[in-house]
C-alpha cells in the first residue's frame, strides 16, 4: 500500500496533465476498439493536417488516434483499412513536425505511440512514454537524438538518401506476423528504404496491391521475390525468383494475373499443400513421440497441439517449422509466466543458499525455453524419424511436380514467364563445392548469392564461408587468374573431403 502511494505521488509530480490525458485516450481507444466520431472524422483524406483539423484537436491527440487506428487494423482489419490507417498516420506525422530532422522526429514519434500502446496495463511506464512523446513533437534535435539510441534506431540523413535495406524479409503471407502493411511501416521506422519481400512458391494478388501500395505511401523501394526449390544430388536447393523490369506497381500486378504466372503459382499452391502436410505430420510426431518428455523435463502440463488450432494460428502464411516452434512456446507461455510468479514468491520468502541455487537453476531452465531450444530439442528431422525431411529431395507420387525439377529445369520454367529478373541463391545448406557446381550449371542465370543470413548467424551456421566470398569477387571482378585460383582452392578441399567423387570431381 506504501508503496503504491508513492507511486501516484511521483506520478502526480513528474507528470503533467496532458501527459494522463494522453495515456486515458490510447487505453480508452484500444479498449473499446473504436475511435469517437469527433476524432475518426478527422482522418478524411480532404482535410489537411495544418488546416481545419488543428482547430478540432491537437496534434497529440490525432497523432495518438492515427498510430491506433493502424495497429489495431493491423490486427484485425482489412488491407484497405490498414492502407487507409497508414496514409493518415504518414500526414500526422510528417505535417505536425517543423524540425530540422523531420525524418528522424517522425520515427521517434511513431516508436513512441507504439511503444505507448504495447505497455496498457503499466501506467508508469506509459506516462513516461507519454512525457516523451510530448518533448518529440517539439522536434528538438538533441532530444531525437537521445529518443533514437533509447529506441535502438540509427539517425537517418534527412534527405532519405541512406543505404539501408534488407533483402529478405517476410510478411504473414509466407511465415512472418507482420501484415504488409506493419512489415512496411517497421522497415520505414528502422530507416530501411529498400527491401525485398520473399513469399514461398506463390504469392497472392491482394497481398502484392496492399505491400506496394504501403511501400508506395512510405517512401520505400520495393522488391518481390518468389522463392523455389528444385532437386539438386538428393536435397532442395533454394532460388529466389524476383521479375524485374516493370513500369510501376500496376505493372507487375497485371504480370502476376497473366495466364501463365497463375498456372505456375497454382502449381505453387501445390508445394504449399504439400508441405503444410508434412508439418502437421512432424506436429502429430511432437505430440507422440516429445510432449510428455518436454512436460517432464520443465515441469508443465502442455496439451496435445490441436492441428485445427495451429493452421489458425498460421493464418493466411505457410505453415513452417517456425511457426509451429511459435505456436508451442505461445501455449506454453501462460504456465511459464505463472512459474516465474511462484519461483518470485518463494524467492521472497528469503530462503537458504542451496534452495536459492534451485530456484535460480530452474528460471534459466524455464527462460531458455525459447521457440530456438524447441526446434532444437524437439522438431529436428532426426527426431521425428517417419516425417519427411524439407530439405532432402522428396521421392513418390505425390510429390509436387514443381519439386521434381532440376534447377536447369526450373531455370527454363521461369524464363518462359518472363525474360527479365534476378535469380539469388540461397547457399544455406550447401558446400562451396555445390555453389561453384549450380553457378557452372545454370550458365549465368544466377545473377546473386545471399552472403549473409541474420536466421542462419543466430542458429550458428555460417552460409556463405570465406572460398565463396572469394569465388564472388572474382567472378564480379572480372579476373580470369582469380578465378582460376578460387575454383582450384574449391577442387582442393573437395578432394581431400570426398575422394572417392572422382566424375563430379572431373567437372
Amino acid at each position: 500500500t506504501q508503496v503504491a502511494a508513492v507511486a501516484r505521488t511521483n506520478q502526480r509530480f513528474f507528470f503533467d496533465p496532458a501527459d494522463r490525458e494522453l495515456v486515458a485516450l490510447v487505453n480508452h481507444q484500444m479498449a473499446s476498439g473504436a475511435g469517437s466520431e469527433q476524432i475518426e472524422h478527422l482522418f478524411d483524406p480532404y482535410l489537411h493536417p495544418r488546416g481545419i483539423k488543428e482547430l478540432a484537436a491537437p496534434i497529440h491527440k490525432r497523432i495518438a488516434y492515427a498510430v491506433i487506428q493502424l495497429i489495431t487494423s493491423l490486427e484485425a482489419g482489412h488491407a484497405e483499412e490498414r492502407i487507409a490507417a497508414l496514409r493518415s498516420l504518414r500526414d500526422e506525422i510528417f505535417n505536425g513536425s517543423s524540425s530540422s530532422l523531420r525524418h528522424n522526429t517522425a520515427r521517434v514519434l511513431l516508436a513512441i505511440m507504439k511503444d505507448l500502446v504495447r505497455e496498457r496495463g503499466n501506467e508508469h511506464r506509459q506516462l513516461k512514454l507519454a512525457h516523451d512523446f510530448f518533448a518529440a513533437l517539439s522536434g528538438r534535435p538533441s532530444f531525437i537524438r537521445s529518443q533514437l539510441r533509447a529506441h535502438h534506431l540509427v539517425e537517418m540523413p534527412e534527405a532519405w538518401n541512406q543505404v539501408a535495406f534488407d533483402h529478405h524479409v517476410h510478411d504473414a503471407n509466407s511465415k512472418g506476423r507482420k501484415s504488409p502493411t506493419h512489415l512496411i511501416t517497421d522497415a520505414w521506422i528502422k530507416g530501411i528504404r529498400d527491401i525485398n519481400v520473399i513469399y514461398y512458391n506463390f504469392i497472392r494478388t491482394e497481398a502484392v496491391a496492399e505491400l506496394s501500395e504501403a511501400a508506395e505511401i512510405m517512401g520505400v523501394k520495393l522488391r518481390i521475390g518468389i522463392e523455389v526449390s528444385a532437386r539438386f544430388r538428393g536435397k532442395y536447393v533454394q532460388f529466389i525468383w524476383t521479375p524485374r523490369g516493370f513500369g510501376g506497381r500496376e505493372d507487375f500486378l497485371e504480370f502476376i494475373e497473366t495466364d501463365a504466372v497463375k498456372a505456375f503459382f497454382a502449381q505453387g499452391q501445390e508445394v504449399a499443400d504439400f508441405r503444410q502436410r508434412n508439418m502437421l505430420a512432424l506436429l502429430s510426431s511432437f505430440n507422440e513421440r516429445h510432449l510428455a518428455r518436454l512436460n517432464e523435463t520443465y515441469g508443465l502440463k502442455l496439451a496435445p497441439i490441436v492441428p485445427e488450432q495451429f493452421l489458425s494460428f498460421v493464418g493466411v502464411g505457410q505453415a513452417s517449422i517456425a511457426h509451429l516452434a511459435d505456436h508451442i512456446h505461445g501455449l506454453l507461455m501462460p504456465q511459464l509466466c505463472a512459474c516465474v510468479h511462484e519461483l518470485q514468491a518463494k524467492w521472497a520468502a528469503n530462503p537458504g543458499a542451496e534452495e536459492r541455487e534451485k530456484l535460480r537453476a530452474r528460471l534459466e531452465l524455464l527462460n531458455g525455453l525459447m521457440p530456438d531450444r524447441i526446434i532444437a530439442d524437439y522438431l529436428r528431422s532426426d527426431l521425428n524419424p517417419g516425417v519427411p525431411n524439407g530439405r532432402v529431395a522428396a521421392e513418390g507420387p505425390e510429390v509436387p511436380a514443381l519439386l521434381k525439377l532440376t534447377p536447369q529445369q526450373m531455370v527454363e520454367r521461369l524464363g518462359t514467364l518472363r525474360t527479365g529478373y534476378r535469380l539469388t541463391l540461397n547457399p544455406t545448406g550447401l558446400s562451396p563445392a555445390d555453389v561453384l557446381e549450380l553457378v557452372y550449371d545454370l550458365e549465368g542465370a544466377i545473377t546473386h548469392i545471399e552472403i549473409y543470413n541474420l536466421k542462419d548467424r543466430r542458429q550458428g551456421r555460417e552460409s556463405f564461408g570465406k572460398r565463396l566470398v572469394r569465388l564472388r569477387r572474382s567472378i564480379n571482378a572480372g579476373s580470369p587468374s582469380a578465378v582460376k585460383q578460387s575454383v582450384r582452392d574449391i577442387i582442393r578441399d573437395f578432394e581431400l573431403a570426398e575422394p572417392g567423387e572422382v566424375e563430379r570431381l572431373a567437372k
